[in-house]
């Protein structure tokens, strides 16, 4: 997706602003001498200029000052780094483009990693890597999302008010197919997840085979007016076993590639011309533990002739105060986890950090 975010400093008067794309999550964070920005998602290097500076011919594409792309380089799995260097820096006024990726692609390797490089390495796992020394390594302790920054903010202070408005949200493509998926997780999660039981007293369960993932298109009207979801498959989430040969569910661990054969796509008809998909090296060590392997829903089942349009939005945008370190929890390493939201933002998960917000 593509976001166009502007912020102002309410006490210095400085004015910001940026564009991002996103599937799911753009974090700004505040260091202790500057404003700073982080952002998880997929650089297309060809839009980048020497030091993310836009040349005119890039600005023309997009109409932004900057652009950052989303790579192992620019993103953290699951945590905000108070540590961290800006990748890029912006000016009071100026605009950035900035590409971020959902933690679910990992879902449907067909469809929402392979053809797009910068996915693929951010995704790729090799047998015997534990999740800490992979390329882009999720460590002990840190939450689910992928951020892409820091962003820098040059004149902005620690206690300004930091105002950022999204301008523009927008489907990133995928380069090779020029199709655009995302999914849907139907789960026991937020509030069920901490009261441990339902209303007559049975728990909820979390583990492979009781959460429903639904994979999804995005589709555009020719206009551009209106975004759709149609959705082309559902599966219920395996029990698997990692590249590190640990046990995996939905909910521990979203790095994992889940291993599909083929390639299903709208009415359970197969893609690639029906062939098995084949997975590289770094993709193909993921190994359903469950009987009968990945259970599917039936397109009969699934009634799934039907689209709804979106309402896109960053997951997580946030700006970190200098206090980072105490919102790290001990047992995490590197830096804050993204899940819990405090009082500078963070995992809010609210349809209005949109386009207008």
């Amino acid at each position: 997706m593509t976001s166009l975010i502007s912020s102002h400093s309410h006490r210095t008067r400085h004015a910001y602003t940026m564009i991002a794309y996103s599937l799911a999550v753009l974090a700004l964070i505040a260091s202790e001498a500057s404003a700073s920005s982080f952002i998880k998602g997929n650089h297309r290097r060809s839009l980048k200029g020497k030091d993310g500076k836009k040349n005119k011919k890039q600005k023309e594409k997009d109409g932004t000052d900057h652009y950052l792309a989303a790579t192992v380089d620019t993103v953290t799995w699951g945590y905000y780094d108070p540590e961290a260097t800006a990748k890029i820096s912006m000016e009071s006024g100026e605009t950035i483009t900035v590409e971020v990726i959902t933690h679910h692609s990992g879902h449907d390797y067909a469809k929402m990693i392979r053809g797009d490089p910068a996915i693929e390495e951010v995704f790729y796992w090799e047998a015997g890597q534990s999740l800490e020394t992979k390329p882009e390594p999720k460590l002990p302790g840190s939450g689910v999302h992928l951020v892409t920054g820091p962003i820098e903010v040059v004149g902005a202070e620690p206690d300004d008010i930091l105002q950022v408005d999204i301008l523009e949200l927008d489907p990133r493509y995928n380069p090779e197919t020029g199709r655009c998926f995302g999914t849907n997780s139907q789960k026991f999660a937020g509030y069920q997840f901490r009261v441990g039981e339902k209303r007559d007293g049975t728990p909820y369960v979390r583990t492979g085979g009781t959460e429903a993932i639904t994979v999804f298109e995005f589709l555009e009207e020719e206009d551009g007016t209106m975004l759709y979801g149609k959705p082309v498959y559902m599966y219920t989430f395996p029990n698997m076993t990692a590249p590190d040969g640990s046990k995996r569910t939905f909910d521990n661990n979203p790095s994992v590639m889940v291993p599909h054969e083929y390639n299903v796509g709208y009415d359970g008809e197969l893609m690639d011309g029906g062939m098995p998909i084949d997975y590289p090296s770094g993709f193909d060590d993921t190994v359903v533990t469950d009987d009968g392997g990945i259970k599917y829903l039936s397109p009969d089942m699934a009634e799934l002739d039907w689209k709804v349009p979106l309402r896109p939005h960053l997951g997580v945008l946030a700006v970190m105060p200098n206090n980072t370190a105490n919102y790290i929890d001990e047992a995490a390493t590197g830096g804050a986890s993204t899940i819990p939201p405090s009082r500078f933002g963070g995992n809010i998960d609210d349809w209005r950090i949109g386009k207008g917000g």
